[in-house]
């Protein structure tokens, strides 16, 4: 009865039809998840990994120090994917050095005369006929959880000698993917200067202090997480007094400009949008296909989509067209 499944095609005919295949399962020593993880503070340890730190088929970001265990240990040629939430993006462990992963993390150890086709069987699970597969054995419906006994249970097709062939044109592809959002960032990196200079306001100096005192009397509200009374929101604040005060450059509350639109419908209609389908800072969409179900804002042409969640990722939108978001985002209606 999962509509996740009957909304996702059976790709086994397809794939059986031109290829000699496989079940993951059959491939692999075994699969498994890891062990929750914790912090250490005194510095040692080993790299710990969750699922955040699955992106863009890759490991990435700064691991969290855990201590060693040798029954949750990744080691080169194994394979990584979420669990739980975040599904359908794999990643080869490519480093000698041990590391340890959380338990929302599925490890996929392959067999050894099968770790030659690491990176083939990582790009294959990370196509749309293979994470189709992935989905397809997921279960639940407003969290898609994959077990150990569904992720085995995908068809892997064999290509022989061109699969190393087919892994480096990947692997050659998504270099130069990078180096183009590089120069594409590069480019972008200048424009919060250009802002700022066409409305006369000087921007403050980069405070990146991770502790900081504020004076009982000072603080104005009953607010006391650090992130509010951090030195450089202040110094934005004082750097948007300062513009106003000299020049003819109107500051006013969000509130005074724009309303909370909270016009909720269901389920999903057309041009839906979840945080997945905005770039961070440049407020383009990526082209993601993301699908959702559940309750979903509607917004108008014209409104912003601002991210309620994490909002250091930065991702803003002003909607070209009408549709449907996920409550992930504020609606603003500008007045």
């Amino acid at each position: 009865m999962d509509p996740g499944y009957h909304g996702t095609p059976d790709l086994a005919a397809v794939i059986t039809e031109r290829y000699s295949v496989d079940s993951l399962a059959a491939l692999c020593d075994f699969i498994d998840s890891g062990k929750p993880i914790r912090a250490r503070l005194d510095g040692d340890g080993i790299p710990g990994y969750e699922i955040g730190h699955i992106l863009d088929n890759e490991i990435k970001g700064t691991p969290i120090g855990v201590a060693p265990d040798s029954d949750k240990i990744l080691v080169r040629y194994d394979i990584v994917t979420g669990r739980v939430g975040g599904i359908g993006v794999f990643a080869e462990y490519q480093s000698d050095s041990p590391a340890s992963f959380s338990d929302n993390v599925l490890r996929i150890r392959l067999s050894e005369n099968q770790r030659h086709r690491a990176s083939f069987i990582t790009e294959f699970l990370n196509s749309r006929i293979g994470n189709t597969q992935v989905v397809r054995g997921s279960r639940g419906s407003l969290q898609r959880v994959v077990t150990q006994q569904s992720l085995g249970a995908v068809l892997i097709p064999s290509l022989g000698e061109r699969e190393h062939e087919f892994a480096q044109a990947m692997a050659n592809a998504r270099a130069e993917r990078k180096a183009k959002l590089a120069e594409a960032d590069s480019l972008l990196s200048g424009l919060d200067d250009f802002v700022l200079s066409a409305l006369g306001i000087a921007p403050p100096q980069a405070d990146k202090r991770r502790v900081f005192a504020m004076r009982l009397e000072d603080m104005s509200s009953r607010r006391l997480n650090a992130d509010y009374y951090h030195p450089e929101r202040l110094a934005a604040l004082r750097a948007l007094a300062d513009a106003a005060n000299e020049g003819e450059l109107r500051v006013a509350p969000l509130d005074d400009l724009a309303e909370f639109a909270r016009n909720q419908i269901k389920s999903p209609a057309d041009n839906y949008l979840s945080l997945a389908h905005i770039a961070s800072h440049t407020g383009e969409l990526t082209g993601s296909e993301d699908v959702a179900s559940g309750a979903c804002w509607t917004y108008e042409t014209g409104d912003v989509l601002y991210a309620r969640l994490r909002p250091y990722l930065n991702k803003v939108y002003r909607a070209e067209m009408d549709g449907c978001c996920s409550t992930e985002f504020h609606v603003l209606r500008v007045k």
